[in-house]
């Protein structure tokens, strides 16, 4: 092996490895943007990301506060950003109108947040919606102890909305030029055997830029005796007080995205509450679960956990890679893989003057097995490809045949909340 080669790859290593040490404090509400860290160390990159999205924000420019310390418990940045979810949706809203623009200037206000959240995460929903499973497996209620809650960051906002993504009509279209370019591309075949394929056009189509966003947060009713250890939340009108108990933070620094998620250390604990069936996998942690250098130590962000990362469908030998936080992904823990689950994200052909969407689904079917409870199957390893185009050589005659099913939307399964614009 050429011997500079081997001491650049050490000293990148190197520098990746010591970079808390290096980076001042008062720098740390600066978000990260680093493809390189994020392939090389993406559970030290991830904790940055905690830090600086669980920075307290200003929340008239919708970033964070430089002025302010870390650990202070008060709106943080992703908090500041645009609502992707629940009935006070800032995103998809009624009747698939155009949301606006992104606003800084004026403070925006998150008072009323409580009543903000839906009851449970998209991936809760749609699994409890399978009657078998929601018959026979689903857990005591907590309606009212806790909330769910996304939010996306300026530049994928702004994504969406210019590319009209915030409507279901918007997302057809994109559909439908995707079978356009197919077409106009397999009249240039030469019988070379290259096939066109769907995902040389969704870079085309819908490529989100680099620094998006999207956090998923996770919320639950605590006790005030317990408000020390937790980013908590208290809703005025119940007096209730609400603690953050997981988060799960995606960013574009890669193709295929960065996924994280993190829990606090509390919630096998808590009622209704699965173990950390999965376990935890950070190499970036010391002994007292966090890394040295990021202002985490005296805060109660200190009782939080990254459970892992996910950058690919599999690791070196194929094995499919699992990312699991056990209450975003309660019920399914050992079949949950962020990256694969997001990756059937994707929109098709609009059937039957449908009010919806034509969309994958994210579950396969729920086993129930004689004796034992119901066995979740989440989609891991790579996508089936068949899933969205299907392609025939005919080499004789020099063509391809076969059709577009379903373009991916760039991983983002909160488009699906889109809504129809009336006819």
């Amino acid at each position: 092996m050429n011997i500079y080669k081997t001491i650049t790859q050490f000293t990148k290593f190197l520098i990746i490895a010591l970079l808390p040490l290096v980076v001042s404090a008062n720098e740390l509400w600066k978000e990260p943007q680093s493809t390189e860290e994020a392939i090389y160390n993406p559970d030290l990159y991830a904790w940055k990301l905690f830090v600086a999205l669980n920075w307290p924000a200003d929340m008239v420019t919708r970033k964070a506060d430089p002025n302010r310390k870390f650990g202070e418990n008060d709106y943080v940045v992703w908090e500041s950003w645009k609502l992707s979810s629940g009935p006070n949706d800032e995103v998809f809203i009624k009747d698939g109108k155009d949301p606006g623009e992104w606003v800084t200037g004026s403070k925006i206000d998150r008072s009323n947040k409580t009543k903000s959240f839906e009851d449970l995460p998209l991936q809760q929903m749609i699994l409890r919606s399978k009657s078998d499973f929601h018959v026979k497996f689903d857990p005591p209620s907590i309606e009212g102890a806790s909330g769910n809650e996304n939010h996306l960051n300026k530049e994928a906002y702004e994504f969406i909305r210019t590319n009209e993504l915030y409507h279901i009509g918007g997302q057809e279209k994109l559909f439908e030029k995707a079978k356009e370019l197919r077409a106009e591309a397999t009249k240039k075949y030469d019988n070379s055997g290259v096939i066109p394929e769907i995902h040389q056009y969704k870079k085309k189509l819908i490529d989100f830029p680099v620094e998006a966003k999207e956090v998923k947060a996770q919320w639950r009713v605590i006790e005030d005796s317990q408000k020390h250890k937790y980013r908590w939340h208290k809703d005025e009108a119940t007096g209730k007080v609400f603690g953050l108990t997981a988060l799960h933070i995606t960013t574009k620094d890669l193709p295929n995205w960065l996924w994280a998620t993190f829990e606090h250390v509390d919630n096998p604990s808590l009622p209704d509450a699965e173990d950390w069936i999965v376990a935890s996998n950070d190499s970036s942690a010391t002994s007292n679960g966090y890394p040295n250098g990021l202002g985490i130590e005296g805060t109660f962000w200190e009782n939080y956990r990254l459970r892992g990362t996910q950058i690919d469908f599999t690791d070196p030998t194929g094995k499919p890679t699992i990312l699991a936080n056990s209450q975003i992904e309660k019920g399914f823990q050992t079949t949950s893989s962020c990256i694969t689950c997001h990756a059937m994200a994707a929109i098709g052909s609009r059937v039957d003057k449908q009010n919806g969407a034509n969309r994958l689904a994210i579950f396969q079917d729920v086993h129930l097995i004689k004796g034992k409870d119901a066995v979740v199957m989440g989609p891991v390893g790579s996508p089936d490809y068949s899933l969205f185009e299907t392609n025939v050589r005919l080499f004789l005659q020099g063509e391809v045949v076969g059709d577009v099913n379903y373009i991916q939307t760039d991983f983002v399964w909160s488009l699906m909340r889109a809504k129809r614009k009336p006819e």
